[in-house]
C-alpha cells in the first residue's frame, strides 16, 4: 500500500474516532477501508474513460495496474483521486458518528 494513502487511512480511523484500537484490528480495518477506497477511486475516475477504456480497465485484476492504468489514461487524475479521497473522509466519519 503507498504510505501516503496508509497515512490517510490511519488519520481517517482517528478522526472519526476509532482511537485506541488493537494494533490488529487496526490493521484489519485500514485494509478494508483501502479495498473501499480503491474501489472508490475506479468508478469515479471510470466516469472519465471511452467506452473501450472502461472495459480495458475492467481486464486488469491486479488493482496496482488498474491504478497506474487510470493515472495514464484519466485527464487530470491527481485532482480526481483527490476530490474523491476528501468525499470519502466526508462520508466515513458521517456514518461513523451516526452510530
Amino acid at each position: 500500500m503507498d504510505q501516503n494513502i496508509h497515512t490517510f487511512l490511519v488519520e481517517l480511523l482517528h478522526d472519526a474516532g476509532q482511537t485506541n484500537l488493537d494494533k490488529e484490528l487496526e490493521e484489519v480495518l485500514i485494509h478494508d477501508l483501502e479495498t473501499r477506497l480503491e474501489d472508490r477511486l475506479v468508478l469515479v475516475s471510470a466516469q472519465y474513460l471511452t467506452p473501450e477504456q472502461q472495459e480495458e480497465v475492467k481486464k486488469i485484476e491486479n488493482p496496482d495496474e488498474v491504478m497506474h492504468y487510470l493515472k495514464n489514461t484519466v485527464p487530470d487524475f491527481e485532482n480526481i483521486v483527490a476530490e474523491a479521497m476528501v468525499d470519502f473522509r466526508e462520508v466515513y466519519i458521517a456514518a461513523s458518528k451516526a452510530e
